[in-house]
């Protein structure tokens, strides 16, 4: 305890101390904002206003008309590839597919009945009639021995040439059936399968010709009708764009900056709103005209998929367009930069002391400069209001942070 009580004391001595001697020399600590500069790709921005100019849009329709009896989406919405967006009233062809399917049933267990029952008891029945046959064959010739021997009597003989005959045709009807299931009866029950699955696809196809869907993946930009109301064959039922849209962002650049802007170049789109979002793109093409006070320039952006993203028509945006990209540069922000008539400077921390340091500085926008001359990786960077040559610093306790400057 006393140990802890004598270490106190020397503490606070030492700070009166400090603080007797800053007052005697007539200086107090400045408390400054720092950071460790540091290499890192810097990119030459022209930044502008832009206008959302509308992208592809497509009317999307039914070619029946009809009431319609349900949609199932709202204006906005992203949707995917087949996703039902609007149904007409289509009682009476969703019964005429019930019925075709019922029919197509009925087909195909008739067909196979014939396979695998059918088929199968003709089999049967001619077997049997060959056998029958064979023995009235047998039976025939021991009666023309038995005649000639005299053991029986021509009514006798008659009879058993007459049930030979009646056994020999019932084989070849049973021949006929066989031959009428394996070949036209079999060919019937195929062309009545495929006529009632042919009937079927045509009501499904009727019955989808009720019901718009999603062509690709996009977004509904606009719902044209409401359930109840009635749909004319061809009449947009709704506003739709594709995921693939090319957005094109019309932005107005002064002085020479569109001089600077290449196809090619890397684009950033930054929406205001209730969320701040950046949306990368690509500069796919521009066609620009000068004239008076302000340069033009249209800038077509490309690699953007509307899912991603939320931009209306006449929507008002910040484009930055990276016009140049310098990697391993060194960036500092303008809070760290001074002038004075004979150059720029900054105040580098060496010890605990401010020292001004000259250095050449190149402006690429945002408040941000590049490091040309003066400054080295590692170098710790001052800024505050009251800060001299010299001034004896202490530093504020969080590392001030450069984002505009950054990548």
């Amino acid at each position: 305890m006393e140990k802890r009580m004598v270490g106190t004391i020397i503490a606070v001595t030492v700070a009166l101390l400090t603080e007797a001697l800053y007052l005697r020399c007539g200086k107090r600590p400045v408390k400054a904002d720092w950071t460790v500069v540091s290499c890192r790709e810097a990119l030459t921005k022209v930044l502008a206003d832009g206008r959302v100019v509308r992208g592809r849009v497509a009317p999307l329709a039914l070619m029946i008309s009809g009431i319609v009896e349900e949609v199932r989406v709202e204006e906005g919405v992203q949707v995917r590839s087949g996703d039902t967006l609007v149904v007409i009233d289509n009682r009476e062809e969703r019964n005429i597919v019930a019925q075709r399917g019922v029919d197509v049933s009925v087909a195909r267990i008739n067909l196979e009945k014939l396979k695998n029952i059918e088929f199968r008891q003709a089999r049967e029945r001619l077997n049997q009639a060959n056998i029958l046959e064979v023995l009235a064959a047998k039976q025939r010739i021991r009666s023309d021995t038995l005649f000639l021997q005299g053991s029986i009597r021509q009514s006798e003989l008659d009879e058993l040439k007459k049930e030979y005959d009646i056994r020999h045709s019932q084989r070849l009807i049973a021949e006929t059936d066989v031959a009428s299931l394996t070949t036209t009866e079999l060919q019937l029950r195929e062309a009545r399968l495929k006529q009632t699955q042919l009937l079927l696809q045509e009501a499904k196809i009727t019955l989808s010709r009720t019901i718009l869907t999603v062509p690709s993946d996009g977004k509904v930009v606009d719902v044209l009708r409401t359930k109840g109301e009635f749909a004319a064959p061809g009449s947009p039922l709704l506003l739709f764009q594709p995921a693939d849209t090319v957005l094109t962002v019309e932005v107005q650049v002064g002085g020479g900056a569109a001089a600077a802007i290449r196809t090619g170049q890397r684009a950033r789109i930054v929406t205001a709103g209730g969320r701040l979002r950046t949306i990368e793109a690509i500069v796919k093409e521009t066609a620009g005209r000068s004239g008076g006070e302000r340069d033009s320039v249209t800038v077509i952006l490309g690699g953007v998929r509307s899912p991603d993203i939320d931009l209306r028509t006449g929507q008002t945006v910040s484009v930055q367009i990276i016009t140049r990209s310098i990697p391993d540069a060194i960036v500092i922000d303008k809070r760290f930069r001074a002038a004075l008539p004979e150059g720029d400077y900054v105040y580098l921390k060496k010890g605990d002391r401010a020292h001004r340091h000259p250095v050449q500085l190149t402006d690429i926008g945002e408040g941000c400069s590049i490091v040309r001359n003066g400054l080295a990786a590692g170098d710790t960077v001052l800024s505050a209001k009251a800060l001299s040559d010299r001034a004896i610093v202490t530093l504020a306790r969080k590392k001030a942070g450069m984002k505009r400057c950054s990548r």
